[in-house]
C-alpha cells in the first residue's frame, strides 16, 4: 500500500516517505480504518491520507477477488470430480 501511494504521490514521495507521514489504524471487527497524515503542507497531508485510504481499498478489493477466485478454484475441482 506505501509503495502504491508513493507512485501516485509522485516524485517527492517513496514508500519509506509514506510509512513515515502515515498513520492508519482499524479496530479488527470492521472494514473501518481511521487514516491520518503529516505534512508540513496541509494540502499534501490531506491528498496523502485520501490517496492512503484509496489504496487500502484496492489493495482489499484485490484480496478479496483473490480468496473469491481460489475458492471457485476448489469448488470446480470437487464439482468436476463428481
Amino acid at each position: 500500500v506505501a509503495e502504491a501511494t508513493a507512485r501516485v504521490m509522485g516524485d517527492d514521495f517513496d514508500a519509506a516517505a509514506v510509512k513515515s507521514g502515515v498513520t492508519a489504524t482499524d479496530d479488527g471487527n470492521s472494514d473501518v480504518i481511521s487514516v491520518t497524515a503529516s505534512d508540513p503542507d496541509p494540502e499534501t497531508a490531506r491528498k496523502l491520507a485520501n490517496t492512503y485510504a484509496a489504496q487500502v481499498i484496492r489493495y482489499r478489493a484485490l484480496t478479496d477477488r483473490e480468496q473469491v477466485l481460489r475458492a471457485k478454484r476448489k469448488l470446480d475441482v470437487i464439482i468436476d470430480a463428481s
